[in-house]
């Protein structure tokens, strides 16, 4: 993974809190909403994404500098997510 694991973190804390907030249930629900719904080859990459911008992450700018002077672009960054939403169990 080309993120460093404090940056990771960072972006596993922000998806915590959006569980936090709004429950497990909720967020479980908002997947399979998707799941269903949407129309498109990765519903799950949708998934992640969209948890992704809904944590306001992209509008720190320590965040985007780090992105942005470390070349990593968004297969970088979906290699990160996926493992985000693994551990957590979403």
């Amino acid at each position: 993974m080309k993120i460093n694991k404090e940056t990771y973190n960072h972006i596993k804390a922000a998806y915590q809190k959006i569980i936090d907030q709004n429950g497990i249930e909720k967020v479980l629900q908002y997947k399979n909403d998707i799941l269903k719904g949407e129309k498109g080859n990765d519903k799950n990459k949708l998934y992640r994404w969209n948890l992704m911008w809904g944590t306001g992450i992209y509008k720190e700018d320590s965040i985007r500098d780090y992105l942005n002077s470390n070349n990593i672009n968004d297969d970088h960054m979906d290699t990160a997510l996926k493992a985000i939403v693994k551990e957590l169990c979403i």
